[in-house]
């Protein structure tokens, strides 16, 4: 018997040691790498992805991510579209609109320059309160290559734009082009909040 449980031992350990770097692992930064889509997008730790749904994906969406502090959370989409004869900011006004829509009390919206893997293109912010009373903000980053747009939508609930700015700011920064993209993203240095 006690041959058998010598045995069983090395087993065990390396059970366990699987079990801890697999933990170990969960607890990084996830990545995951669209290649048709031309693009890789890294979440920080403790974010939830998950693939579009199937309607949303008629529409060009390819994945949503989502995070959640206190009473505070994030719900954040990749789309990703042909241009079709579309300018950059025509497809921001359409984002920009929809959005404001979307707001019982409106409390501020703007299309601004941006800029997503390095790369221009442009940023609509809109700020107000959904059907529901909760505050909302949206930060919608557009650009456009190779012919086709691909924006990285946040909807920030609950003050998530201060209280997980840093999260929001590292899971903009961690969207990146396969092809045609331009140097690392900056980290902000302004609050997220700030429409003027």
């Amino acid at each position: 018997m006690r041959h058998v449980a010598r045995r069983l031992l090395p087993l065990a350990a390396l059970l366990l040691g699987i079990l801890l770097i697999g933990g170990i692992a969960s607890a990084e930064p996830t990545t995951k790498v669209f290649d048709a889509k031309n693009f890789k997008w890294t979440v920080p730790e403790g974010w939830e992805l998950a693939d579009a749904s199937a309607g949303a994906q008629e529409s060009g969406y390819v994945i949503r991510a989502t995070a959640r502090k206190d009473d505070a959370y994030v719900v954040a989409d990749v789309r990703v579209v042909p241009t079709e004869g579309l300018s950059i900011q025509e497809i921001s006004d359409e984002v920009r609109n929809w959005h404001s829509q979307q707001m019982t009390t409106l409390q501020g919206s703007k299309t601004r320059e941006g800029s997503l893997s390095g790369v221009k293109g442009t940023e609509v912010l809109v700020k107000g309160e959904d059907e529901a009373g909760t505050t909302k903000l949206v930060r919608a980053y557009t650009i456009e290559k190779s012919g086709s747009f691909h924006q990285l939508i946040f909807k920030l609930y609950n003050g998530a734009d201060t209280t997980m700015a840093g999260q929001v700011d590292a899971a903009r920064r961690g969207y990146r082009l396969l092809k045609g993209a331009g140097p690392m993203e900056q980290a902000e240095s302004m609050p997220l909040s700030l429409i003027h």
